[in-house]
């Protein structure tokens, strides 16, 4: 909110507005005067949810330190500060700044905690504008707002970016589809959406552990997805790690359920059996899992599912590139390159268990 008297003075009666509706239910003369947009855009406005303690201090400074215990809000404030100098809002930065780095004691906890966590950078974006996130290359890259016209980004980048298209024409990348492919790109980018709806109905969590831990071994894959009340899915993250340990992985798949309030995390346990498991409770005894176990070839489960996706009831809120890049080379073989495809397993499982044919060999916990 502005800083000017007016601004203060309504801010402080929305927030009794608020306060009171919270323990009444009744909607106070400020809170009934604003429309839809007008909430959303205070839901998002951290200036006017922060405490004092959690803003910038004002004028010129070099280290800023936020000292308080575990719940204080130091993660949300950071990834706010992130945010707001990533995308140049003022009072920030008067324009987007570039690089920032993120320092943590390790990778996994830099990641867990201050790129995917509850309060970090990726949970308080909003869906279109959220940066794009790469495990493989340890980076958040925001939209290159450039010199762009704002009505340039607003009908053209808006609507292309991360997309096939959008990653040839405006990134410059060279990308085809194998023939034979079961995912064909034009499939998923015709079903695309930008968000998903705020009702859904279910959300999972799925997991494909692989078989160790080394920076060899093939990825853990993370995908949530959620189903609306008419039979279609929405694939919400792909949150897939490359050579992370257990408990590194256990912590990333429950970081997400928590983060997207999902209802149940769907864990394959060919690979560890009942370890998976395990691992899982270690980092939260109570989380829900449904455990589930191969059966059949990797394409023979993939089918059905792309079949969802022809019938257009599989829909991306949003483009996951490395995710789509393993679809589209998904062919009878697997793989043009050899490797397991742990992106598209992991979002086989969550399809199926949300709208998919039932399979009588899934073992329900």
């Amino acid at each position: 909110m502005a800083a000017d008297p007016i601004s203060k003075r309504f801010a402080a009666s929305l927030l009794s507005d608020l306060a009171a509706y919270a323990r009444t239910g009744r909607v106070g003369p400020t809170l009934g005067l604003l429309g839809t947009a007008h909430l959303e855009a205070i839901l998002r406005d951290w200036r006017f949810w922060a405490r004092r303690e959690q803003i910038p201090p004002p004028g010129e400074w070099t280290s800023w330190l936020i000292l308080g215990g575990r719940g204080a809000g130091k993660t949300r404030s950071g990834a706010e500060f992130v945010r707001a100098m990533a995308l140049g809002h003022p009072p920030y930065a008067p324009m987007p700044v570039s690089p920032i780095a993120l320092v943590g004691e390790t990778y996994d906890e830099t990641r867990a905690v201050m790129v995917e966590g509850a309060s970090g950078i990726l949970g308080v974006h909003k869906w279109e504008e959220r940066p794009v996130w790469s495990p493989t290359k340890r980076t958040l890259q925001w939209p290159n707002a450039g010199n762009l016209a704002p009505g340039f980004l607003r009908d053209v980048v808006g609507r292309y970016v991360g997309t096939r298209l959008g990653r040839q024409e405006l990134d410059g990348e060279l990308i085809d589809d194998r023939p034979d492919t079961l995912f064909p790109r034009a499939v998923v980018d015709a079903n695309r959406v930008a968000k998903p709806p705020d009702d859904l109905r279910r959300i999972v969590v799925a997991v494909d552990p692989p078989a160790s831990s080394s920076t060899l071994a093939d990825a853990c894959g993370i995908v949530a997805a959620g189903a609306d009340g008419f039979g279609n899915a929405y694939v919400l993250e792909d949150a897939s790690v490359q050579g992370a340990s257990p408990a590194a992985w256990a912590r990333r798949a429950i970081g997400l359920y928590r983060r997207l309030h999902a209802d149940r995390i769907v864990a394959e346990v060919n690979q560890g059996g009942e370890m998976v498991e395990a691992v899982l409770r270690q980092v939260d005894a109570d989380v829900p899992v449904r455990r589930v176990r191969a059966t059949r070839g990797k394409w023979l489960r993939a089918e059905p599912v792309a079949a969802l996706y022809e019938q257009g009831r599989v829909r991306h809120a949003g483009t996951f590139a490395e995710l789509e890049d393993e679809m589209a080379d998904f062919g009878p073989d697997g793989l043009s390159d050899g490797r397991s495809p742990d992106r598209l397993d992991a979002l086989v499982w969550a399809i199926t268990a949300l709208i998919g044919p039932a399979d009588p060999k899934i073992r329900r916990v």
